[in-house]
């Protein structure tokens, strides 16, 4: 190269040969710079790197995470870094919930893999016995077995310590989980996880999970932890049915008689209270009557006590105009003076009686 450089600076006088040859290197000199040129551009704009909305993201320079911890976290927005191998961006997904599926306790089922749903095979033919070490399973306290599938929602809140202790390792997330499990279930009876007690369960894991995530600072905030399915050993799962059945019609035929037992005593009140009514009603009205009447033989009483022959004589005449008010042939005779008198009456064959 310094060869050819000092023959091109040499101004002495060239043959035709030897001028196109210091042209052409002139020319090929020229065209490496501008293409080392261009090629360091490239290499620097490719370091630039977009950090999208629900996300944040790490540089990483010869393994070593780049930045204090005010701002080594890189939000939304356009980013350059030194273009790999000098630097690495791990970009993590914040902000948004991320579903883990998690089938550890499950059954494995490999013609279910493959095969529709209307197709597999009858699950007491695949699974005649437990296979440990393939099949999932679920030790309770009372040392019985269940299997279940859960799905963990959760969200990354700390993006550094996410990737120092996770370092989007799913597998190191599922062995928590794992553990958080199994811890709550060896404290459960079969029954409870099963039938009464599923949702305190499933909270109960929630939070060991959360409190396992905290103690390693892991970064990770559970949303909840949801159990997709659970089910006792293909085995005996029939006998469950049987007597998750029976339990629920014991609780209908209990529902039935007590609704049945509200209804009589509902009408019973009505009516008892029905009879009530018109007891105090009559009792008042009765009450309300004779008072009226003590009242009225209380004033007739002093009249009478006061001249008794005056009251008489009214009396009589009361007695009389109602008798009298009441008939359509009246006959009024003078006082009997002693001599003898007939009455003679005609009469219908068929006399009306007075009402």
């Amino acid at each position: 190269m310094t060869d050819n450089q000092n023959l091109l600076n040499n101004n002495k006088e060239y043959n035709p040969a030897q001028q196109s040859l210091v042209d052409a290197l002139k020319i090929s000199f020229g065209l490496v710079k501008v293409t080392m040129f261009f090629v360091i551009i490239s290499f620097l704009c490719s370091g630039v790197f977009v950090v999208k909305q629900h996300e944040s993201a790490l540089i990483l320079r010869f393994g070593k995470i780049v930045g204090t911890p005010a701002d080594r976290v890189l939000k939304a927005g356009l980013h350059w870094a030194w273009p790999y191998p000098i630097d690495k961006v791990i970009k993590i997904q914040t902000g948004r919930v991320q579903n883990l599926v998690i089938d550890d306790f499950w059954y494995y089922d490999k013609h279910a893999e493959n095969q529709p749903a209307n197709r597999r095979r009858n699950k007491k033919q695949l699974l005649p016995a437990l296979r440990p070490g393939i099949d999932g399973y679920i030790i309770c306290g009372d040392v019985n077995i269940i299997h279940a599938k859960w799905i963990l929602r959760y969200t990354i809140d700390n993006p550094y310590t996410y990737y120092t202790v996770i370092k989007d390792n799913e597998q190191l997330l599922k062995n928590f989980f794992r553990n958080s499990v199994i811890s709550v279930a060896n404290s459960k009876y079969v029954d409870d996880v099963l039938r009464t007690g599923i949702e305190k369960f499933r909270k109960q894991v929630q939070l060991k999970f959360q409190d396992n995530l905290n103690i390693f600072n892991c970064g990770i905030e559970i949303n909840r932890v949801d159990i997709d399915r659970i089910s006792p050993p293909i085995q005996v799962k029939q006998a469950f049915d049987d007597v998750i059945q029976a339990e629920q019609e014991h609780s209908q035929k209990v529902n039935e008689a007590k609704s049945f037992a509200s209804k009589k005593i509902n009408q019973a009140i009505g009516i008892s209270s029905q009879i009530l009514s018109q007891a105090n009603a009559y009792k008042t009205n009765f009450v309300e009557e004779t008072k009226a009447d003590a009242n009225y033989l209380s004033e007739i009483l002093d009249k009478y006590e006061n001249n008794p022959e005056i009251f008489t004589f009214f009396a009589k005449q009361k007695v009389i105009r109602k008798i009298m008010s009441n008939l359509e042939d009246k006959f009024i005779f003078n006082k009997d003076t002693g001599n003898s008198r007939e009455l003679r009456l005609l009469l219908n064959r068929n006399p009306q009686p007075l009402r």
